[in-house]
């Protein structure tokens, strides 16, 4: 049986050293230190080559010299590294852009996002129906606050849902009959 693997993607303008660490290089540091997991998780993110990361199970992803769609070419690099290491479950963090490109790649790992901010803010998440393919094709979406869960859902004017952690989750919209497939578990609160 092959070995679990698991990639965190960080946003490539997170600073993921002890300097200059933004929010969600602090919380991937934190959960690492109590996980489990940690010997068989690896971070790809955008450091300056003069900067030593907070962990040591960090892989630089270089994108300096690159002015055009820095975010698209970031996550390629990460896709390509993927397809070599065949990691079990990609987790992204505040950044639906890659996440959508993951699965418009239809990458063969378990796919996990972390909203970190207002998701209606965000690039590839902005209006309901991208909020509705994020839920239908990702395995698992949690949010740092109740805050910002309820910004997800927000604007679901004629939708239904009933977002229990652990449990079955239905989200119709009624309006064109768009539909989210039940899936167990798929929202979770980091919260308290």
């Amino acid at each position: 049986m092959m070995k679990k693997k698991i990639a965190i993607l960080l946003p490539y303008k997170e600073n993921y050293s002890e300097s200059y660490a933004g929010a969600a290089s602090i919380w991937v540091k934190d959960y690492l230190s109590l996980s489990k997991l940690k010997n068989i998780t690896t971070v790809y993110g955008n450091l300056k080559k003069n900067l030593r990361p907070l962990t040591s199970n960090f892989i630089n992803i270089d994108i300096s010299g690159k002015i055009i769609r820095k975010n698209i070419r970031y996550t390629d690099i990460l896709y390509k590294d993927c397809i070599k290491k065949k990691y079990s479950i990609i987790e992204i963090h505040n950044r639906p852009e890659s996440l959508l490109f993951l699965i418009k790649k239809k990458i063969d790992s378990k796919l996990t996002f972390i909203f970190h901010n207002n998701p209606k803010d965000m690039r590839g998440s902005t209006s309901v129906k991208e909020r509705i393919f994020i839920a239908e094709n990702c395995d698992q979406v949690y949010f740092v606050s109740n805050w910002v869960k309820d910004k997800f859902f927000e604007n679901f004017e004629n939708a239904v849902s009933i977002p229990v952690p652990d449990a079955d989750l239905a989200v119709e919209d009624t309006t064109d009959n768009t539909e989210v497939k039940e899936k167990k578990g798929w929202l979770k609160g980091l919260i308290g």
